[in-house]
């Protein structure tokens, strides 16, 4: 495929994020940041990890689920309208991506801003697939994206998809995180 590579977070937010994990119960001993010559920081092993070691342990609190209630609502609206977990968990990370004082902007802004699942590959990287497989599925999860952001925004109503700041561009990206 000819796409671009997938861009990764800032060295900023990596360590943001390190420093969050571990305020917020990460066991992090066995891993470290560390600067490279390209001027990337990456997370590195601290010591020589053995089969079967624990690298790194999270807590249950620290798994965003669509299914926990939280502030903005989004568990409860998709329980209402009977939004599946992918676009329930979508749902909910475009929302903590906008608001001010989320729990978990740290790791919204590690994320990278596109991802390499169908709804983000050129046209033309989908019909050179043409004859296989997987050119049916890209088909169908570049449609199912477009279908979704259809549904989500009409079930959340104008004023709920302005405060979101939903557009398409937002849902694309929180439906390729939660896919990938």
């Amino acid at each position: 495929r000819t796409s671009p590579p997938i861009p990764g977070p800032t060295d900023d937010a990596r360590k943001r994020l390190y420093a969050w994990a571990k305020d917020n119960g990460c066991a992090c001993e066995h891993i470290r940041l560390e600067r490279f010559d390209n001027d990337q920081t990456r997370v590195v092993a601290a010591a020589t990890i053995g089969a079967n070691d624990v690298v790194i342990r999270v807590p249950a609190r620290l798994h965003l689920r669509a299914t926990d209630d939280d502030a903005m609502g989004v568990a409860a609206f998709a329980r209402t309208h009977n939004l599946d977990a992918t676009l329930a968990l979508a749902l909910r990370l475009c929302a903590e991506a906008v608001a001010d004082d989320s729990f978990w902007i740290q790791y919204v802004r590690c994320l990278p801003a596109t991802f390499d699942v169908p709804t983000f590959w050129a046209w033309e990287d989908v019909a050179r697939l043409r004859g296989s497989a997987s050119f049916r599925r890209a088909c169908m999860s570049r449609c199912a994206a477009a279908r979704s952001f259809v549904l989500v925004t009409r079930s959340l109503g104008e004023e709920a998809s302005s405060a979101l700041s939903l557009d398409y561009e937002r849902w694309r990206w929180a439906l390729g995180a939660v896919q990938t």
